[in-house]
């Protein structure tokens, strides 16, 4: 039986510990000062006097407790014990003293005690105490029949009765506290009809008081509490939170991670309103994590509410345009439909803000007048990004480099003679152009054939053609002393004979820069 309430006694304090420990409201609305308390105790004693064996009982005490302070409270505790010791062997020699000769002894005590606590500074949410007190004890004494002694007669005694111990205290609740008590009961030394010590003292003379330790397991429930008193902590005594509607016994009423103090004198927030200006974000995350206004559902004004911009979007609730591209968050999500997180939504090298607000150009496209080149690139070239047909610049002149030639593509000639047709116009323009932009450039005009035919007449046919082209130059104001022509036939072609598109490509005329 002994172990078996010890185990209890352990098993239930860690559950109680672990779970103040995981819950730290009901230890912060805690309070005993200027409160009424009742406890209710049970547990175990061992009767300690002149007998050799002990034996376990139960007991419980009542206590009614009025706390004067944080750490002074006075009680009267009312108890009843049983108490039981045992002489083994039992002395059955010639003389040996009459309490002695008693296999079993049992008390029904009844005690009445003022008590005085001293209550310790909590550790986390244990709150220890000690105690000592005085009063009376009024007692029968009955062997193993239920026979009084010590002559059968029911006979009431009364003796000193001096508590004392410790213990602490967990709160549950502000109004309910688990007990846990340590202690001892010292008494009188003739509670077992012996005043002399064990030993066959005959004399029975006066040896060491009887008492018995104690172990008990309880609760105490709190009363009372004053309107100036705040019984929750939260910084807003009891009558106001009976103005406001909140509650006296929670620090923070709509479980919004902020106190009830705070939301009044401190936010103006509502204290019965988790998110007091309706942006999904409850008012401590806003306070304590996000830093933004618990009563304003946009603290940046950018067009998106602090709980759209932390859950939805990911900006940065403190800062209205959190890219920087010069465009509110707001606007971007609303009315442009670009990401408020990336500068330049299409990749164009142009910021959103830039391609509204200066270039009027789309910032969800790249290549607004699909013209082939991006916005900003033609903006930095100096072309117009909202007109197409500027993308592909027409080029005026060749681009030409000492000892590379260039075909020119698109001269045409009449089959089997060097006229130039006129659809070779163009083309021709370009080298024209060319040798006017540089007036220091001298060409030379080279004709190649395919190999049909013989091959002097493709010697003279290259040559024939090559030289036409040069005269057209001439005829159109270049010094003549600036190009040459060579013809070079069947010898050099750059695609193979075989196919009709090879031998068209062999067919050609080049422009190779010489100077």
């Amino acid at each position: 039986m002994k172990r078996v309430l010890l185990l209890v006694l352990i098993v239930l304090t860690s559950l109680l510990v672990a779970n103040a420990q995981q819950n730290a409201s009901p230890g912060q609305t805690f309070t005993r000062d200027g409160r009424w308390s009742l406890g209710f105790h049970g547990g175990g004693n061992i009767w300690i006097n002149d007998l050799n064996t002990r034996r376990l009982s139960p007991g419980a005490d009542l206590v009614l407790r009025y706390g004067f302070t944080k750490r002074f409270s006075l009680g009267l505790m009312l108890g009843y014990d049983r108490l039981i010791s045992l002489q083994y062997p039992v002395d059955t020699a010639a003389g040996a003293p009459p309490a002695l000769r008693r296999e079993y002894l049992g008390l029904k005590l009844g005690s009445a005690d003022l008590v005085a606590y001293y209550h310790f500074p909590p550790t986390m949410e244990i709150r220890p105490y000690a105690y000592l007190g005085i009063g009376v004890g009024a007692y029968v004494r009955q062997d193993i029949t239920n026979r009084y002694v010590p002559d059968g007669k029911r006979k009431v005694n009364a003796a000193m009765h001096i508590p004392f111990g410790f213990g602490f205290e967990i709160p549950t609740s502000r109004s309910i506290s688990f007990n846990v008590d340590f202690g001892g009961r010292i008494m009188d030394d003739y509670t077992d009809h012996w005043k002399g010590h064990n030993g066959f003292d005959e004399t029975n003379s006066p040896g060491l008081a009887d008492w018995y330790p104690t172990a008990r397991l309880g609760f105490n429930f709190y009363m009372g509490g004053k309107d100036g008193d705040d019984e929750d902590g939260d910084g807003v005594t009891n009558g106001e939170e009976r103005k406001y509607g909140t509650n006296p016994y929670n620090p923070d009423s709509d479980g919004d991670g902020l106190n009830d103090g705070a939301e009044l004198w401190r936010y103006n927030t509502d204290p019965l309103k988790s998110d007091t200006d309706g942006d999904n974000l409850p008012d401590g995350a806003e306070a304590n994590s996000y830093k933004t206004f618990p009563n304003r559902p946009d603290t940046d004004f950018d067009g998106l509410n602090d709980g759209a911009e932390v859950l939805k979007y990911d900006t940065d609730p403190l800062k209205a345009d959190t890219d920087s591209d010069g465009l509110s968050d707001g606007d971007e999500t609303q009315k442009h439909g670009t990401l408020p997180l990336r500068a330049d939504t299409d990749g164009d090298l142009l910021t959103d803000g830039d391609e509204i607000l200066l270039y009027r150009t789309d910032p969800r496209n790249k290549d607004t007048d699909l013209g082939s080149i991006e916005d900003g690139v033609e903006v930095k070239r100096g072309t117009n990004p909202l007109l197409g047909r500027d993308d592909v610049v027409q080029r005026n002149e060749l681009i030409a480099e000492v000892g590379k030639p260039i075909v020119l593509a698109g001269i045409v000639f009449k089959t089997g003679s060097a006229v130039i047709s006129s659809v070779s116009e163009d083309i021709l323009r370009l080298a024209l152009n060319t040798l006017q932009n540089h007036p220091a450039m001298t060409v030379e005009i080279r004709g190649h054939t395919d190999n049909t035919g013989s091959r002097s007449t493709n010697d003279r046919l290259s040559q024939r053609r090559a030289e036409a082209v040069r005269q057209w130059l001439v005829n159109r104001g270049i010094e003549s002393s600036r190009v040459t022509s060579t013809g070079f036939g069947q010898d050099y072609p750059i695609d193979s004979n075989l196919s009709a598109d090879g031998r068209q490509r062999n067919r050609r005329i080049e422009f190779l820069r010489v100077k």
